[in-house]
C-alpha cells in the first residue's frame, strides 16, 4: 500500500481520525525497513569496485550498500 493510494493513512486528517491505524501503517512499514537484505543489485555494485573505481553515489538512507560490502 502506497501513500499516495491510501488516504486512510497518509494524510493529517487521517492521523487526527485513527491515530492508531496511521502508527501502526508506519511501524510496518520501518520493520520491513529494518528487516531489508542488500539484494544482488547491491552485490553486483560491490563486485565492480573490486575491478573498477567506482563512486556509489545513491539519495538512500538505508545501510544496504554498506552491508553488501564496504565502500
Amino acid at each position: 500500500m502506497a501513500c499516495g493510494q491510501d488516504k486512510e493513512v497518509c494524510t493529517p486528517e487521517a492521523l487526527k481520525k485513527n491515530r492508531a491505524k496511521v502508527l501502526e501503517f508506519y511501524n510496518e512499514r520501518r520493520r520491513n525497513a529494518q528487516a531489508a537484505e542488500p539484494n544482488t543489485a547491491h552485490l553486483a555494485l560491490v563486485e565492480l569496485k573490486e575491478f573498477y573505481e567506482v563512486h556509489i553515489i545513491t539519495q538512500n538512507v538505508d545501510d544496504l550498500h554498506e552491508r553488501a560490502g564496504k565502500y
